[in-house]
């Protein structure tokens, strides 16, 4: 898998989990060590452990730096979306 496939599936469990529990944002909140780089501004890298935030409506200022709106990241991972 490629490095940006597997930052989209990560991202898409996050949505899921975020939404599953009645939340509509969420921030990826751990950093990994300095040594290591991470996949562009996520601040994800693939195969480490993340941890995640999350947030309902009028808890945090959207649209910001790294914080993701779920039901965005799950409709562009629907299969078959034209927005991926």
């Amino acid at each position: 898998m490629s490095q940006q496939n597997a930052v989209q599936l990560l991202l898409g469990k996050a949505a899921r989990l975020t939404v599953d529990h009645g939340f509509r944002y969420f921030v990826v909140t751990a950093t990994p060590s300095p040594e290591k780089q991470v996949s562009g501004d996520t601040g994800i890298r693939p195969g480490a452990d993340i941890t995640i935030r999350v947030f309902r409506d009028g808890e945090i200022k959207y649209p910001a730096p790294r914080v993701w709106d779920a039901f965005l990241v799950l409709e562009q991972n629907k299969p078959g979306s034209t927005t991926r």
